[in-house]
């Protein structure tokens, strides 16, 4: 597998441009492809740009609607729902965190419930955007287990579950927000993807073949295996949760998501607050490194850190990745080579 690094903002023109060609509203094209290349900068692969083919090829059997616009169906001030309408959930879950954020500052609390969405894309984005509000923020979601089933849960070898993730945020010291963002499974869907385009095997404990045997091959995915669910019982009855939830909220197309904002200013002044996380999480990073870790990094806070050197190095991509961008955009009729991508 070889490995090359490009420049993130022609990347960025180039998949916004073939969406828009694919009958995306330009505003939502732009705004997917931002969030697709900010996930790669921050290291998440899987929800990155080699989503562009897999978006098209939804698009194209009928799963997302190109032509759809989400829109706020209830707001009942603390309470709201965000109807994705069938299209591609990152514009739904950014309209949703706009209209929490102001109401999680002006009552202490708020939710939001996004229905009827396809893929929203890195969920931990949602979260944090919440934190430069001063807000604690967590999302999750579920109830594709119709049409997504691809998770066991604990004890189990049938799929029943989907992968279910949580995303958890608050404001933490100058290097940026605490965050965390996971998946119920062993691994996310996409990760197992990449693996399989690139060729790579896949850790132990993250899957079972066909037989309910462990495997690492991700081709046993494919062909009829299951992942397995993270921190055994503990990441299945999370999963559950989220799965049931789901099912709750209304209509779905792939997840249904609950997102909810806290204000924390209303138990500590922002000052304090801020001079006591500097503290605390100044301890965690000088905690004695274990053998094999060159320091201890703090989640969220090191996909900062990734980013800012990726916007000035480029971005790691596979040849394989990369083929299955310039295929799409030519199927757009978009030429790559005139964003220097050829």
């Amino acid at each position: 597998m070889t490995t090359r690094l490009y420049p993130p903002d022609p990347l960025q023109r180039l998949i916004a441009d073939t969406l828009a060609a694919a009958g995306f509203h330009a505003d939502i094209a732009a705004e997917v492809a931002e969030h697709l290349v900010v996930a790669e900068l921050r290291g998440v692969g899987s929800h990155g740009v080699n989503r562009l083919a897999w978006y098209l090829a939804r698009q194209r059997i009928g799963e997302i609607d190109a032509a759809a616009r989400p829109a706020l169906a209830r707001d009942e001030g603390g309470l709201l729902l965000v109807d994705g309408r069938g299209g591609i959930g990152i514009p739904a879950m950014n309209l949703a965190v706009a209209a929490l954020v102001p109401r999680a500052k002006a009552q202490g609390i708020a939710a939001a419930a996004v229905i009827r969405v396809g893929h929203t894309g890195r969920v931990g984005a949602y979260t944090e955007a919440a934190t430069e509000a001063g807000l604690f923020a967590l999302c999750f979601g579920g109830g594709g287990h119709a049409k997504w089933a691809s998770v066991v849960p604990h004890g189990g070898a049938e799929r029943v579950m989907s992968t279910n993730p949580y995303a958890f945020a608050l404001p933490g010291d100058g290097a940026g927000p605490l965050a965390v963002d996971f998946a119920t499974s062993a691994s996310a869907n996409g990760k197992i993807a990449l693996a399989a385009r690139e060729g790579r095997r896949l850790p132990p404990g993250t899957i079972i073949d066909r037989a309910g045997q462990p495997s690492t091959d991700p081709a046993d995915f494919a062909a009829g295996g299951a992942l397995l669910t993270m921190g055994a019982h503990k990441g299945s009855g999370m999963g559950l949760v989220a799965e049931l939830m789901g099912l709750l909220l209304g209509g779905i197309v792939e997840f249904n998501w609950l997102l909810v904002a806290l204000d924390l200013a209303r138990f500590r002044d922002p000052a304090e607050a801020r001079a006591l996380a500097e503290d605390y999480l100044g301890r965690v990073r000088g905690t004695q490194p274990a053998p094999g870790h060159e320091r201890v990094k703090l989640p969220g806070q090191w996909e900062l850190e990734l980013a800012a050197e990726r916007r000035r190095g480029g971005l790691p991509l596979s040849d394989e990745v990369v083929a299955g961008i310039l295929e799409a955009a030519r199927s757009q009729g978009i030429e790559p080579a005139a964003y220097g991508l050829a």
